[in-house]
């Protein structure tokens, strides 16, 4: 699993080639063209996988991991008053492993599963103390 500063960084290195392969430019998708305008393969050994998966699904990977963690941010936000302090502080322990090197997707998981699963139907009092 990769955490959201891998798959931003990986990103980040490989930002013109997902632009072209956004774009449907030919030279990204394993194909080139010759002087006769017929389409050519290319050898792409190794060429158009960012982090061991092909470009299209890097780009839902990203988008999944980033929408889950902004998903759990905003339930653990908004249902804080309806929670315990364990719920809370495991909740932020789960955001905070997204970004660790192998926990990724994992951490936003587990913070929605902390909240739905220990929220109250009522608001919980907490006591200073």
């Amino acid at each position: 699993m990769y955490s959201i500063t891998e798959l931003l960084n990986a990103y980040k290195e490989n930002k013109p080639m997902i632009e072209a392969y956004m774009r449907g430019d030919e030279s990204y998708e394993g194909f080139t063209v010759d002087i006769n305008g017929a389409p050519q393969q290319v050898d792409t050994s190794g060429f158009g996988a960012i982090l061991g998966v092909g470009i299209g699904i890097f780009i839902v990977l990203i988008i999944v991991t980033i929408a889950l963690f902004i998903w759990a941010l905003v339930v653990l936000i908004k249902f804080r008053e309806y929670l315990e302090t364990w719920a809370i502080i495991v909740g932020s322990i789960g955001l905070v492993s997204a970004f660790v090197p192998g926990y990724g997707i994992a951490g936003p998981i587990i913070t929605l599963l902390v909240v739905y699963l220990s929220k109250s139907d009522k608001k919980i009092k907490k006591t200073e103390g």
